[in-house]
């Protein structure tokens, strides 16, 4: 059984609100830093099913400060 706090479901209004949020802006520009290869690459990684490698590849984007900021901000707001 999967434990509801680790795969929290969205219902399609929050994920609407989620996606309409400033901090959504912020985080989709920072992915875009380097004209969103490094997302490309781990976008085709995953289709691939190798999701270690899209991990690997996404790590420096994820462990920006400010990722994390505005990461922690919307999983707060998805609650």
């Amino acid at each position: 059984m999967k434990d509801p706090e680790k795969n929290p479901t969205l219902s399609p209004q929050q994920l609407k609100q989620m996606m309409a949020a400033p901090e959504m802006r912020q985080l989709l520009q920072l992915l875009q830093k380097d004209g969103g290869a490094a997302l490309q690459q781990a976008a085709q990684q995953f289709r691939a099913g190798n999701t270690e490698a899209a991990q690997e590849t996404l790590r420096p984007l994820m462990q920006d400060r400010e990722t994390e900021q505005l990461l922690n901000k919307l999983n707060s707001r998805g609650r």
